[in-house]
């Protein structure tokens, strides 16, 4: 057990700041697994941000997990339908499941808002 699964068994606050620093750790050690469910569980935070988000995606598709990472992604999207940064998680994790055209579509709209957004047109260049 490590000393982040120790303060989250036993009530450490707050719990957002102990599973963002034990997916981390997680990820650096090559427990995906774990990274994946801390994750997971920031999504489901009310208050949680896009970046839990962008890491469950990341590591998702490095695990290649591609529709794990689409169906969080489209989660992003539903709940930050102006984010351009949500648009490209969609784009990425539906380029990497091989749906083109939607990701056309969801980097298409992440650069419509954000037209600096270098990843986006990184991506845009794989289609």
């Amino acid at each position: 057990m490590t000393f982040f699964e120790y303060a989250l068994q036993n009530g450490f606050q707050p719990q957002s700041e102990v599973r963002r620093q034990l997916a981390n750790s997680a990820l650096q050690s090559g427990n995906a697994d774990l990274a994946l469910q801390q994750y997971d569980a920031l999504t489901k935070d009310p208050e949680s941000t896009i970046e839990p988000y962008e890491g469950y995606v990341t590591a998702s598709i490095a695990l290649g997990r591609a529709e794990e990472a689409y169906f969080m992604a489209q989660e992003a999207v539903k709940r930050w339908p102006e984010d351009a940064i949500s648009h490209d998680l969609l784009g990425w994790a539906a380029l990497e499941s091989g749906r083109k055209d939607e990701a056309a579509q969801a980097l298409t709209k992440a650069l419509d808002i954000n037209p600096y957004l270098t990843s986006a047109k990184e991506r845009m260049k794989q289609l």
